[in-house]
């Protein structure tokens, strides 16, 4: 019986493995349909198909990660005092742009998925690379434009021929399905896939997303110096990427060397807005608790300040802190006075908004909950299985591109570019964790058997190395003594 249950492999859901593709899939068609701020109501869409599909679990984490968020928020905007203006809508739309975050933080992982799902997920993803890709190249063919390089993210946007944020979305969507992708590199298809995905990349020109994306994999790969082969295949991607971007845009590297004038400077809006952050703080409430959700710099806090969007919002979704109002407002200006659309420049940023908005407190659960994450994938690469330590280095490359990215820009509201990539995220870190357990359950069970071949063998059987007492001591055991019991 013992040796059955040891053999048993880890239990497969056919149900719930077929359930989280369909969401994928729907997400995937959903994220990419050209309507603004249209994907914001993805998450909620895949929220209630899970729902409806029998996983409660999931969905009643994710409420009451909000509520309790909700719950601190609405105590920032109680307790900010008779003079100061707060922003409901605000704290209210924050909930929703957050969504991703909160569910993949709360998804519990899909023990049913096998390698067929994930090679199943790649395929599809393949495909989409492909497609989006291009797409993308008959946009830049019209427009001559890199910023209208964006698939349907922005599909008809180089019409305008004008810098779209639907860009930033397709480029980091691309960039990491690429890195699912690279778990399969040898498939033709994949192959054609990473290709023609990483052309397209470099030539939408995000500058920031390429240069982070070459240091993540650098980094994460300089920890693998003991699979040659690992470290071959990053420093090749990277050279590639490299080579890329200086047959397409030579000028890119230069410029990065000016990110810090654009940070630093005295007229920088970036620092304006930094400045205003750390005066923000100087409150001992805000300190602690931070303003609450929407109510600094964060994507929620711009969405309903009705200046950021291209069309008017309803009058009940508007509003602007006293926050908002000194400090963001100005740096807004400012940033629209000189006249470039490098995100760069952009007075926020999601680490800004993070600090500001949710305190010390908010900030160092959020940050020791992120680095679990990467703590629990960073073990994976010191497994003796390839394919699970191959993922772990992968999910690391994504996990820190994703925090570089967030110095930059709000990524971590950005449902249109995040939300596929947490759903990749959870599949690779569930599909992980049940190798290793199939893994362990084998290697029991072979151990056991063998055990159990010397059991019956008997005492006298010689152990592997020619002791007696070993076998002998199994023999005892199995007749309820003890070596104590019989003294050689």
């Amino acid at each position: 019986m013992i040796a059955a249950t040891l053999a048993r492999p880890v239990a497969i859901a056919p149900a719930k493995t077929s359930a989280f593709y369909a969401a994928f899939v729907i997400s995937l068609v959903l994220v990419s349909v050209p309507v603004k701020n249209f994907a914001y109501i993805v998450p909620v869409v895949y929220l209630l198909y899970q729902l409806l599909r029998g996983n409660r679990r999931l969905v009643m984490r994710v409420l009451a990660a909000l509520s309790a968020v909700a719950l601190v928020s609405g105590i920032c905007l109680i307790s900010a005092g008779d003079d100061m203006q707060v922003n409901v809508p605000g704290m209210v739309l924050a909930l929703l742009t957050y969504l991703p975050i909160f569910i993949v933080a709360c998804h519990p992982p899909v023990l049913s998925l096998s390698d067929q799902d994930i090679r199943r997920m790649q395929t599809t993803c393949a495909w989409f690379v492909i497609v989006q890709s291009l797409i993308g190249f008959v946009q830049f063919a019209i427009s001559r434009n890199p910023d209208t390089v964006c698939g349907t993210f922005g599909l008809l946007d180089f019409r305008a021929g004008a810098i779209t944020i639907a860009q930033v979305y397709y480029t980091f969507t691309l960039f990491c399905m690429l890195l699912f992708l690279f778990l399969d590199a040898k498939r033709r298809l994949v192959q054609v896939a990473i290709a023609i995905g990483l052309i397209s990349c470099v030539l939408a020109q995000s500058g920031h997303q390429t240069i982070f994306f070459m240091a993540s994999l650098g980094a994460v790969a300089l920890t693998r110096l003991k699979r040659p082969k690992i470290v071959f295949g990053s420093l090749t991607a990277i050279v590639a990427i490299a080579l890329l971007v200086q047959c397409f845009y030579p000028e890119t590297f230069g410029l990065a060397r000016e990110w810090e004038r654009k940070v630093f400077d005295q007229d920088s809006p970036k620092r304006l807005a930094v400045e205003g952050g750390l005066s923000v703080l100087e409150n001992p409430k805000n300190l602690l608790l931070g303003t609450g959700l929407g109510q600094f710099s964060s994507r929620a806090a711009l969405m309903t300040s009705n200046d950021y969007l291209t069309f008017e919002l309803p009058p009940m979704l508007v509003g602007k802190s006293t926050y908002y109002s000194q400090y963001i407002e100005p740096a807004m200006n400012r940033f629209n006075d000189y006249g470039e659309g490098s995100a760069i420049y952009k007075p926020y940023c999601s680490l800004l908004s993070v600090i500001v908005e949710t305190g010390v407190l908010g900030t160092l659960f959020l940050t020791t909950l992120f680095g679990l994450h990467l703590y629990r994938n960073a073990r994976l690469i010191r497994s003796a299985d390839a394919w699970v330590s191959l993922s772990g280095m992968l999910v690391c490359v994504g996990m820190l591109f994703f925090a570089l990215c967030c110095t930059i820009e709000n990524y971590a509201e950005f449902a249109q570019a995040l939300f596929l990539p947490a759903l990749l995220y959870v599949a690779v870190t569930s599909r992980a964790k049940t190798r290793v357990q199939e893994r362990a359950t084998a290697a029991g069970a072979a151990t056991f058997r063998s055990l159990r071949s010397l059991q019956l063998l008997g005492p006298n059987a010689l152990a592997p190395n020619g002791d007696r007492s070993l076998s002998a001591d199994i023999a005892r055991t199995s007749r309820g003594t003890t070596p104590q019991d019989h003294p050689n």
